[in-house]
């Protein structure tokens, strides 16, 4: 395998080298975690927000508050999955079985819902869905 050559640091006027995949010396390394930080900023803001406002507006709602505060309540506030797998683990997430871009109006309906923690939770999401 090739070694990549060396690179000037990214900031301005600085003489420095770096390797890859750095883009920036280790005396200007803070500016690459703020550099991303305003690039996600501005993809939040001028991408994700407007593509998922409806979402983010619902999720913010004091009728899914009180619909989440209604599945924890249900299910004793445990993870439903951890319980098949008869393990106890209290339930930090509350899913939706049905998303809401599939079928939006499923969005306040208990039960589509499904209190998990956050390991389980990602783990659904990791699966491919089957139709």
């Amino acid at each position: 395998m090739a070694i990549r050559s060396k690179k000037p640091c990214k900031k301005f006027r600085c003489k420095n080298l770096t390797q890859y995949p750095n883009k920036y010396c280790d005396l200007h390394s803070d500016l690459e975690e703020k550099e991303k930080y305003q690039m996600n900023k501005q993809y939040d803001f001028h991408i994700r927000n407007k593509r998922d406002r409806r979402y983010s507006d619902f999720y913010h709602s004091t009728e899914w508050i009180k619909v989440r505060q209604l599945r924890l309540t249900i299910d004793n506030g445990l993870c439903q999955q951890c319980l098949k797998d008869k393990k106890i683990t209290l339930a930090d997430v509350v899913h939706h079985k049905v998303e809401l871009k599939d079928d939006w109006s499923k969005r306040i309906d208990v039960d589509n819902l499904l209190s998990l923690c956050h390991k389980c939770h990602n783990t659904i999401h990791s699966i491919p869905p089957s139709y």
